[in-house]
C-alpha cells in the first residue's frame, strides 16, 4: 500500500513552458491524465505563445492556464523588468490554482517557479529532464539554478546520473523517477517482421541538432541492404529542410519519409521492423522505452545518460558508440539480416519496458507528493 492510498484527493499544479509535441510535454500530459482519472484536481500552467497549441490529448477535467509572458526584451534592464513582471504573473497564477503541491518541469521554468513561490508556503517539486552538461542554459540561468534549487522541497529526474551532476546541497532532497511509458496492450504485438519487399526502420524526435538525424541518414545511406529498406523519421523542427536536402544528396529521399508529428506513437511503430535512436544526448529516452514496449528491437547511440539506463546491451537492445555513424550502420545492417535476433531482442525489450508502466511509476510520484506535503506541514 502506498501513502497515496491513504491520502485525500489532491490539487496539483504542473508548470511547463508549452504543451507542444516533445518528451517533457508528453510526460506532463500523461501525469495529468492519470491523476485526473483518479479524481484529483489538476491545473497545468504554461506560457505558450499565441502560435503554439496543446498537442497531446488531455482529460476533460484538466485545466490549462496560459500566463502571458509578453514579448522578448530589448536589453539587460528591460529584460530584468520583464522577468519581474513574469514572475509576478506566474506567482498569481500559481496562488489562484490553490495547489497542495506545484510540480515544475524543465530547467529554466523550475527557476521561475521557485522564485515565484518563494515565501508562499506552497511545496514545490522541480524536475530536470536533460543532461545538464550538454544542455546549456547560459551563465545567468545556471547561477540562478544553483541558487534556487536548494529551496525546492524535492528534485526529480528520470535517472540518477542527472541528479549526480548537482552538488550535494541540491541533490540531498532528490529522487530519480523514470518517465512512465504507456505499454501497448496484448492485442498490439509488434514482432519486428518485415512487410513485403520492404524493411521499415523508424525513429522519433524533434528535428533539431541534438537528435542527430543527420548521422542516422548517413548511416542509412551506407546500408548495403538500403534499397530494400524504408526509413521514417517522425517529428517536426527547424532542421526539416536541411535534413530533406541531406537525404537528396545520396539519392535516398524516395526511401525516407518525414511525416511530421504524430500524437500516438503506436501508429508509427506498428509496421516497423527496427527502431533507431541517434541522439547526441537524452535525459531519459521516452521514445526508446515506448518502442521497446511495442516489442521492437532497438538500436541507440550510447549517450552520456538515458539509453544505457534503459537498454541492457545485447539483451533487450543494442548500444553503439556515441555519434559513430559507421557503427550505427553496421548494427542496423546486422539486425536487418537477422530475423531471429530481432525477435529475441524485441521479446526481451517488451518485458524490460514493463518496469516503466504507468501502474508502476505513478505510485512513486504519489508517495513523493504525500511526503512533501507532510514535511511542509511539520515545519509550520
Amino acid at each position: 500500500m502506498t501513502l497515496f492510498d491513504m491520502s485525500p484527493v489532491r490539487n496539483i499544479t504542473l508548470v511547463i513552458p508549452t504543451l507542444e509535441a516533445a518528451g517533457a510535454e508528453r510526460v506532463v500530459s500523461d501525469h495529468s491524465n492519470h491523476w485526473a482519472n483518479k479524481g484529483w484536481d489538476i491545473t497545468i500552467i504554461t506560457y505558450m505563445l499565441p502560435s503554439q497549441r496543446v498537442f497531446y490529448e488531455l482529460h476533460p477535467e484538466v485545466k490549462v492556464v496560459n500566463v502571458d509572458f509578453g514579448e522578448g526584451s530589448s536589453g539587460i534592464l528591460d529584460g530584468l523588468r520583464k522577468n519581474i513582471e513574469r514572475n509576478n504573473r506566474m506567482r498569481k497564477a500559481i496562488i489562484d490554482s490553490s495547489p497542495d503541491v506545484v510540480i515544475s518541469h524543465l530547467n529554466i521554468v523550475n527557476v521561475r517557479v521557485l522564485l515565484a513561490t518563494r515565501g508562499t508556503g506552497i511545496p514545490v517539486i522541480v524536475t530536470e529532464h536533460a543532461w545538464p552538461p550538454l544542455c546549456d542554459i547560459g551563465p545567468v540561468w545556471s547561477s540562478l539554478r544553483t541558487l534556487t534549487y536548494p529551496w525546492a522541497d524535492a528534485i526529480t529526474a528520470p535517472n540518477k546520473r542527472i541528479l549526480d551532476y548537482f552538488p550535494e546541497r541540491i541533490r540531498r532532497n532528490s529522487i530519480a523517477i523514470p518517465n512512465p511509458v504507456r505499454v501497448a496492450d496484448g492485442n498490439d504485438t509488434f514482432n519486428g517482421l518485415t512487410l513485403p519487399d520492404t524493411f521499415n526502420i523508424v525513429s522519433i524526435g524533434r528535428l533539431e541538432r541534438e537528435k542527430r538525424f543527420d548521422l542516422l541518414l548517413k548511416a542509412f545511406a551506407s546500408l548495403p541492404s538500403q534499397e530494400m529498406c524504408h526509413l521514417t523519421i517522425v517529428g517536426e523542427g527547424g532542421l526539416r529542410d536541411q535534413l530533406t536536402k541531406l537525404a537528396e544528396n545520396p539519392g535516398i529521399l524516395p526511401r525516407v519519409s518525414f511525416p511530421g508529428v504524430i500524437r500516438n506513437p503506436w501508429s508509427s511503430l506498428k509496421n516497423a521492423g527496427l527502431f533507431v535512436l541517434s541522439s547526441e544526448y537524452e535525459g531519459f529516452g521516452l521514445v526508446l522505452a515506448e518502442a521497446m514496449a511495442c516489442g521492437l528491437p532497438v538500436i541507440s547511440f550510447d549517450c552520456p545518460v538515458g539509453p544505457s539506463d534503459i537498454i541492457k546491451h545485447g539483451v533487450d537492445g543494442v548500444l553503439v558508440p556515441p555519434l559513430n555513424e559507421v557503427a550505427l550502420s553496421t548494427a542496423m545492417e546486422r539486425l536487418i539480416n537477422d530475423e531471429s535476433e530481432r525477435k529475441r531482442l524485441g521479446a526481451n525489450a517488451r518485458k524490460s519496458a514493463e518496469r516503466y508502466s504507468i501502474e508502476k511509476i505513478m505510485p512513486i510520484w504519489e508517495d513523493l507528493i504525500e511526503q512533501v506535503i507532510r514535511a511542509r506541514q511539520k515545519r509550520r
